[in-house]
């Protein structure tokens, strides 16, 4: 679900309301489908695992009543646990059926349990069916299925067992055929590939899909109206948009660049995992990645925020969809990966200008939110369609990039989704599968920004003095006051009286920090983090605040950085390089910005897009082969890494991940040297 993270923070905002709001004047906020907290993980028991459901469902969008039947295999892992169902109202349960015999079962709020038979053994698999009838719903808030023209469903997080009867648990994958019934002038959308049409008569007709991967119930769907297609053929796959009439034009010109989205998503990470993708127009509020049939909300049509809507729900269909959460815990696996496709797709065109802009724009976003969801971990959060699992989990996703470099960040997206692909993930599988591709210890990492709630706010400044003719002692020094530890390096720039420009890098992991250089001129000006790798509560510069430190330079040194103080935190000097970065691994090859704190607005960003996409060049991707946009750090420093707290168990499921192991891993080559860039001629 795309949370469309292109506000920057709202000033004035008002003390918050008990459940979660839209933040006034916000783009419209796909899915909030569902306000309050994240909803609890089923907690059923495990025992079975649904291996297919063969679903038919019968549709009458005048008497607004459906009928189903579902026919699943189920594999016996633990004969002493039942079989599980899901089903809430309005759903009403006819009857079910265990290898066709009709059987007893009883209800536990939204479970239904069906006993194993006797003499089951682990291995063995039986056939459960289920039939019934419910009467959906109008109201564009709720979940399930949405009567009106076109008919529409929605199900994210737990809204399937609304109008199916199902194992309604995202770790819990099968294979799909749909038979849906519907009045013969409409056409019927669903999951997979269109396979055949019946005619049951009485002026209907019955469309069957098939969809051979395995799909979590959260993301089965059924559209039906008249609807009118318009397929292009140029991309990897073919690619459809489903619209009324009246919306055509306006989704072809939104959404006619999808094959050219697929196409770069398919060369960033892994070939598109499917062999048809469309995008659905419904009366949503939003959008919503339903496997390979997106649903797309007529609102966004139009407008400036269309082309971060369609890339974000495209790039579920590999983040979400083929590697899935394994619980609502680890929804930041889902949307933390797709909102930062939308920036990848603004570097696309704008280059890291472009990036960091607008990752500004999802900083402030974030921020912004904090009023009305509180402040709390990324993993396992109190409040799923907020700031802090979209614009936050963005913001950890490019970090860990920062941190690994592109050729590593990218090849260890490959090995995790060729590792789960088709499957669920958890936090711990991500950082172990990316722990496993680089041979690097990320836990200080995943520790600090995944597990840990809030952010770091830091006072900065320079002092400098000069040491001799031509060599000044330049000072940066660096003040985290906000509560916890925050290990991560830090990043600045200096221009220089003659005209250079200098750039550093240096881990920090204590809560103050002082970075001593000796260099050829006097400092005219400096920029901290000044190409957006690190996240920050806020930011302030206060030169007077900071004692200079002691003497360090002499009329040696010739420019290079000098040796930090002995209680200065110094960056790890073990080296283990994940790709070459122009300018020596200290960033210097990157492209200079201004001072922090002005990013572009959201909205003209928006409307920027679709000009540049018409008047840009050939894409260039950034993924392996393309040299590294920075230096990498991936190890952690010496010292004892943070302990990572137990997140609070809100019923969610999961675990809080593996502890780090103990003493400091592998590291990365974070250079300790600074840069000098000589001005341009002329």
């Amino acid at each position: 679900m795309s949370l469309l993270a292109l506000l920057a923070a709202l000033p004035g905002l008002a003390g918050p309301p008990a459940i979660p709001e839209d933040p006034p004047g916000a783009l419209p906020r796909e899915a909030l489908k569902r306000s309050g907290p994240s909803p609890a993980a089923p907690g059923a028991p495990t025992g079975w695992d649904f291996l297919d459901y063969d679903i038919a469902i019968s549709l009458d969008p005048i008497g607004e009543t459906a009928s189903g039947r579902m026919a699943a295999h189920v594999e016996c892992t633990d004969p002493s646990d039942p079989i599980v169902l899901h089903a809430r109202r309005p759903v009403e349960i006819a009857v079910i059926r265990l290898d066709g015999a009709v059987v007893a079962w009883t209800r536990s709020g939204d479970e239904l349990r069906v006993a194993a038979p006797d003499g089951t053994n682990p291995g063995d698999v039986v056939v459960v069916e289920a039939e019934w009838v419910t009467t959906g719903t109008r109201h564009p808030d709720e979940l399930g299925l949405h009567w009106g023209s076109p008919t529409w469903t929605l199900s994210e997080p737990d809204g399937a067992r609304t109008w199916l009867v199902v194992h309604d648990d995202p770790a819990d994958k099968a294979t799909l055929t749909w038979h849906v019934t519907a009045p013969s002038t409409w056409t019927v959308i669903a999951n997979g590939n269109l396979v055949g049409t019946t005619d049951p008569g009485f002026g209907s007709t019955t469309w069957d899909w098939e969809f051979p991967w395995p799909i979590a119930t959260y993301l089965m769907v059924v559209d039906l109206g008249a609807f009118v297609p318009q397929t292009l053929d140029e991309g990897p796959v073919p690619y459809t948009t489903w619209a009324y009439p009246d919306d055509l034009g306006r989704a072809a010109a939104d959404l006619g660049n999808t094959p050219d989205m697929i196409a770069f998503l398919s060369d960033l990470w892994f070939p598109y995992p499917y062999d048809t993708y469309a995008n659905v127009i419904v009366p949503m509020g939003g959008a919503m990645e339903h496997t390979t049939a997106t649903s797309y909300g007529e609102t966004f049509l139009g407008g400036g925020w269309a082309e971060f809507a369609n890339v974000h729900e495209l790039a579920h269909q590999w983040w979400g969809d083929w590697v899935t959460c394994a619980t609502w815990a680890d929804i930041w696996l889902n949307e933390g990966f797709a909102s930062y496709t939308e920036a990848l797709w603004y570097e696309r065109y704008l280059g890291e200008e472009g990036l960091a802009e607008y990752l500004e724009s999802q900083r402030e976003s974030y921020l912004g939110w904090h009023a009305w969801e509180g402040v709390f971990a990324l993993y396992d959060p109190f409040y799923m369609w907020g700031g802090t699992v979209y614009d936050k989990g963005s913001w950890v996703v490019h970090m860990l990039r920062g941190v690994l470099g592109d050729e590593a960040f990218f090849g260890a997206l490959r090995d995790y989704g060729a590792a789960r692909g088709g499957g669920v993930a958890t936090t711990a599988d991500l950082e172990a599968d990316l722990e496993a591709s680089t041979g690097l210890d990320l836990g200080w990492f995943f520790d600090a920004w995944v597990y840990q709630a809030g952010d770091p706010e830091y006072v900065v400044g320079l002092t400098q003095r000069k040491a001799a003719e031509g060599l000044w002692q330049v000072d940066v020094h660096v003040l985290q006051t906000a509560a916890g530890e925050w290990p991560m390096p830090v990043e600045w720039r200096i221009d220089l009286q003659d005209g250079s420009t200098v750039e550093d890098i240096r881990w920090m992991e204590g809560r103050e920090g002082t970075f001593t250089s000796c260099l050829p001129a006097r400092a005219t000006d400096f920029a901290f983090s000044p190409h957006a790798r690190l996240l920050y509560a806020s930011l302030a510069y206060d030169d007077a605040r900071f004692e200079p430190a002691p003497d360090a330079c002499t009329p040696t040194d010739t420019g290079d950085t000098a040796a930090p103080p002995d209680d200065t935190a110094a960056p790890p000097d073990d080296t283990a390089a994940s790709g070459e970065s122009s300018g020596g691994g200290c960033g210097c090859g990157l492209r200079p910005r201004p001072r922090p704190g002005g990013a572009l607005p959201a909205l003209v960003l928006a409307a920027l897009l679709p000009i540049l996409r018409r008047r840009a060049r050939p894409a260039v991707r950034p993924p392996a082969g393309r040299r590294d946009r920075g230096p990498g750090c991936a190890g952690r420093s010496s010292g004892a890494a943070g302990r990572r707290p137990s997140p609070p168990r809100r019923g969610a499921g999961g675990t809080p991940g593996r502890r780090p192991a103990s003493g400091p891993g592998p590291r990365s080559s974070w250079s300790t040297r600074t840069c000098r860039r000589s001005p341009p001629a002329g």
